[in-house]
C-alpha cells in the first residue's frame, strides 16, 4: 500500500467511527491522528531528502567529467577535422587547444575520485581517466609519430607539446605532420564520445543518477501532497475517532504503515 492508499485509508476509517463520536473526543482523536502522520511524513520527507542530496552530489560530479569530455570531443573534432583551407597557423592553434582541453580532463579524473561521496563516482572517474590515457598508451605508431612533431605523453598522462619541433615539422612535412594529428584527434574524438554515450560509462552513470533523482523528487512530490491533503482534511471534520476504541483502531492502522 502506497502513501495515497495510507492516507485515504485513515480518513476512510475517521468518517466511519466519527459518526458516533463526540466533539471532545473528536478533536482529539484527530489531532493525535494528525501530529502522529506528520511525524511519519516528515521522517520519509527527511529520508528522501537525503538520498535526493547524495544523487545530487553524484550527478554533480558526473556532470563535471561529462563537460571536461565534451571539450574533448570538440577539440578532438576541430583537430581531426579543420575547417576548409586552415592554415598552418590554424593547425597548430587546434592542436595547442586540444592538448588543454585533453590536460584538464585528465585532472578531472584524478582529482575526482579525492573528491567523491560514492564507490561509484570513484570507479567511474577511474575508468574515464583510464580510457583517456589509453588514445596514445594503446598505439605505439601514433605515440612515435607524434614524438616527431614534438607531442608526447608524460608519465601522468598528460601531453606536453613542444612548440619549435612542432613548427620545424609544419615547415618540413607538413602533409604527414596533419595526418598524424588528424590520427590523435579521430582517437580521441572516439574515446570521448564513447565515455559520452548513453551506454557510454559517464552516460550511462548521468542516465541512471537522473532517472533516481526523478524519481525520488516525484516520492518526496506525493508525500508532501498527501500530508497536505491530510492535514486539510483534519481541520475540516467536525466528528473522529471515539474514545479509546476508536484511537486504538486508529493507531492499529497506523502502527501497520510504520
Amino acid at each position: 500500500m502506497n502513501i495515497s492508499d495510507m492516507t485515504n485509508s485513515v480518513k476512510a476509517y475517521a468518517m466511519l467511527r466519527g459518526q458516533s463520536s463526540t466533539a471532545t473526543a473528536a478533536t482529539s482523536s484527530s489531532t493525535t491522528a494528525t501530529d502522529s502522520l506528520s511525524q511519519a511524513f516528515s521522517q520519509a520527507d527527511k529520508r528522501v531528502q537525503q538520498q535526493l542530496d547524495v544523487t545530487s552530489a553524484q550527478l554533480s560530479s558526473f556532470g563535471k567529467l561529462k563537460s571536461a569530455f565534451s571539450d574533448v570531443q570538440d577539440a578532438a573534432k576541430a583537430l581531426s577535422a579543420p575547417k576548409a583551407g586552415a592554415t598552418d597557423a590554424d593547425i597548430s592553434q587546434a592542436a595547442s587547444n586540444f592538448i588543454k582541453a585533453f590536460n584538464a580532463t585528465l585532472k578531472t579524473t584524478q582529482t575526482s575520485p579525492s573528491q567523491a561521496t560514492s564507490a561509484q563516482e570513484i570507479i567511474g572517474a577511474r575508468r574515464a581517466q583510464t580510457d583517456l590515457r589509453r588514445v596514445l598508451g594503446s598505439d605505439s605508431s601514433l605515440s612515435n609519430s607524434l614524438k616527431g612533431v614534438g607531442i608526447t605523453q608524460q608519465s601522468d598522462g598528460s601531453l606536453s607539446l613542444d612548440t619549435s619541433k612542432f613548427q620545424s615539422a609544419i615547415k618540413t612535412n607538413a602533409a604527414d605532420l596533419r595526418a598524424t594529428v588528424t590520427k590523435l584527434g579521430q582517437q580521441s574524438q572516439a574515446v570521448a564520445t564513447r565515455e559520452l554515450a548513453d551506454n557510454g560509462n559517464l552516460g550511462s552513470a548521468l542516465k541512471t543518477l537522473t532517472t533516481q533523482s526523478n524519481s525520488l523528487k516525484a516520492r518526496q512530490t506525493e508525500q508532501q501532497a498527501a500530508l497536505a491533503s491530510l492535514q486539510q482534511f483534519a481541520s475540516q471534520q467536525n466528528t473522529a475517532f471515539s474514545s479509546n476504541n476508536g484511537l486504538a483502531a486508529y493507531n492499529s492502522i497506523y502502527t501497520s504503515f510504520k
